[in-house]
């Protein structure tokens, strides 16, 4: 169901810019984007605004342990299964962390690729899915962050780093 939901709403965005007049990307890249499918589009680039709740969250100390939170798409392309091997790596040194993961994917993905890597990986009671949240809950699990980790095969602006960035956490990131 998932698969064929996101096939759907690909077409009905293609078909969006493609015939839409006017535009709001949220970063030059974007916008150029958009007019490779519709070079009759304006567009008005306005950057990402970081909502206040990530403003007026701050980071507690460091030396309490915590987690490493991922917020995104669960995907291979946002890079879940490199973080997911990365982690293991890391859990040898410090089998004290947790890893927190915010967001939603599609559930084939989840169920066949990455829970079978998580278990395969002995990180079963150590990976969390949060799911979905809002800003204000997102902003509560930085609070208590050691990091946000984006392992992204592709980006444009990832709000997420933003967002961390208000917080004051540090972000270990892919150079992509």
């Amino acid at each position: 169901v998932d698969q064929v939901v996101n096939r759907l709403l690909l077409r009905f965005e293609a078909k969006t810019i493609g015939e839409g007049k006017a535009f709001i990307a949220n970063t030059p890249f974007v916008g150029e984007l958009i007019k490779h499918s519709n070079p009759r589009a304006d567009i008005y680039t306005i950057e990402n605004v970081v909502q206040d709740v990530y403003w007026r969250a701050q980071n507690r100390d460091l030396a309490v342990p915590g987690y490493i939170l991922f917020v995104g798409t669960i995907s291979r392309s946002k890079g879940i299964e490199d973080l997911l091997r990365a982690f293991h790596l890391l859990n040898n040194e410090r089998p004290d962390l947790q890893l927190k993961i915010i967001g939603y994917g599609d559930r084939d993905y989840i169920r066949e690729i990455v829970l079978p890597l998580i278990a395969s990986c002995g990180l079963t009671d150590l990976v969390e899915f949060c799911g979905k949240k809002t800003a204000p809950y997102i902003a509560k699990k930085l609070e208590r962050a050691l990091c946000l980790a984006v392992p992204s095969h592709m980006e444009q602006a990832p709000q997420a780093i933003a967002e961390a960035m208000a917080v004051g956490i540090p972000v270990v990131a892919t150079k992509v």
